[in-house]
């Protein structure tokens, strides 16, 4: 195969694969790009309810809760997803806790967690919707601390919260607000300072491997697309190549064609197809160039017949009287109606030839050819009762006298079997058909090989071609000792 079209094969391969790996990247991009999103989404409320659950089990270690303790229990409950608190009284003061990024610190966020003032004249103000906590301190009977917690936002939606922070602290930072009561009085609230999720490390480097993972898929996917594409074209041209060198052989004449086995199933069919189309080719070029030299014999035998009466009639060997000239004309005959069979083939062949079907009673169609049919009185008939045949009477007439023609020949001094039922026409005569016949219907085929008598050799081809002009099928096969052709009207 030349470099373009193997080109062009291996683009018809590479761009499809391309095009599947470019849509599985691009739904697993838009994937994970949605579980980022969704998980940014979620992250300061699950933060926020594990820090609230913390504080809990801080709270319930101890015996005595003051306000002093809940806000120990508070920033002991702090981890690496938390980097700040601001803590609310309620006479309104507010003070950070942990490693605030403030403007007041010089070199930023502290190292360690500590507890500062802050300068309420740099304050700003936003709302927010977060969600929204509150824990209660109660003393029972023996001076014991019991504890409440609750969704003071009903746990569905994040409730609406008008902060006012410091101007270092932004919007995202805010992830909730506890409220703290102490024997049914609120003492104050805190509100929880979070990690942005993109620079929690542990996020981080789960985002940044999958986003790693992603990039390398490109360059793997086209690197695949371009190996499989290459292997595959390369493969497939080679097969490609002996299966288009085979069919130019068979252009030429070279039958005997050799592919060697192929791997793809559709292509191994297309080979497999390949040879039987050369074997039968082979067989019909042999059997073409059998009824070449039969129909040249036998249009030569009453020519020759013919010749040799003309030069004995010249010679005076021959008189020119009646029986001379019955023999002649028998030949001439002989001749003519040879030839009338050719020609009468060759119309059927040709694309104005067609059938003008109408409905014909079976049993008054049959009666009427037999009457005109000089060796109608050796067939046995059996015709279905009120059959009706949808056939051009004429084509049929002559489908009938080539089948018969071809069954009492075969069938010598004996008598031949003519059914006609259901749609079909069975004519049976005692005989064999030759072994590894070719297809009698065609019009090189023969199956009388002995030549020893004359014939065309298109009886069976000329009614094969007017039942493909009906619509219907002929065919011949051995049953026993008999060799039945069925002419099928119904199909």
């Amino acid at each position: 195969m030349k470099r373009r079209p193997l080109r062009r094969y291996f683009f018809r391969i590479f761009i499809p694969l391309l095009l599947v790996f470019a849509a599985t990247i691009c739904i697993e991009t838009a994937f994970m790009l949605w579980a980022m999103w969704d998980t940014d989404r979620q992250w300061p409320v699950f933060v926020a309810e594990d820090y609230v659950v913390k504080v809990m089990e801080n709270l319930s270690t101890q015996e005595i809760c003051d306000v002093s303790r809940i806000v120990d229990a508070f920033t002991g409950a702090m981890d690496e997803r938390i980097f700040g608190l601001l803590i609310r009284d309620v006479q309104g003061g507010v003070r950070l806790y942990g490693r605030v990024p403030s403007e007041q610190l010089e070199g930023g966020i502290g190292n360690g967690n500590a507890m500062h003032e802050i300068d309420m004249e740099q304050m700003r103000t936003f709302t927010k919707n977060v969600p929204v906590f509150g824990i209660g301190v109660e003393s029972d009977e023996d001076g014991e601390a019991v504890l409440s917690m609750m969704r003071l936002d009903g746990g569905r939606m994040p409730s609406s919260v008008t902060y006012a922070v410091p101007s270092s602290i932004r919007e995202q930072d805010v992830a909730g607000t506890v409220f703290i009561a102490v024997d049914g009085e609120v003492v104050g609230s805190i509100d929880l300072l979070i990690v942005d999720i993109r620079s929690f490390e542990s996020t981080r480097f789960m985002q940044d491997a999958a986003i790693l993972t992603m990039a390398w898929m490109v360059p793997v996917s086209l690197l695949v697309s371009v190996i499989a594409s290459l292997l595959m074209s390369r493969r497939d041209s080679r097969n490609i190549t002996d299966i288009s060198r085979a069919l130019s052989g068979i252009s030429v004449g070279r039958y005997d064609v050799d592919i060697p086995q192929q791997k793809a199933y559709e292509l191994e069919e297309i080979s497999s197809m390949v040879k039987e189309l050369g074997q039968n080719l082979k067989r019909n070029r042999i059997a073409r160039e059998e009824w070449i030299r039969s129909i040249a014999h036998d249009l030569n035998t009453p020519i020759t017949g013919i010749t040799v009466m003309v030069e004995g009639l010249e010679d005076g060997v021959y008189q020119a009287d009646q029986p001379f000239i019955a023999a002649l004309r028998k030949e001439v005959d002989t001749l003519s109606s040879r030839v009338a069979a050719v020609r009468f083939y060759s119309n059927l062949l040709s694309p104005d030839a067609s059938a003008e079907a109408h409905d014909e009673n079976a049993a008054g169609l049959v009666e009427d050819f037999l009457s005109g049919y000089t060796a109608g009185c050796r067939v046995d008939v059996d015709v279905e009762d009120g059959l009706v045949l949808h056939v051009d009477r004429q084509l049929f007439c002559r489908a009938m006298k080539e089948v018969l023609d071809n069954a009492l020949h075969a069938q010598g001094e004996g008598r031949v079997k003519l059914e006609v039922r259901h749609g079909k026409v069975v004519v049976r005569n005692t005989g064999h058909l030759p072994e590894d016949h070719p297809d009698l219907f065609e019009p090189w085929s023969r199956g009388d090989r002995s030549r020893s008598e004359g014939g065309s050799g298109l009886g069976l081809p000329i009614t094969g071609q007017i039942m493909r002009l009906s619509g219907g099928t002929v065919d011949i096969a051995q049953e026993g000792d008999e060799v039945v052709v069925t002419l099928d009207f119904s199909s």
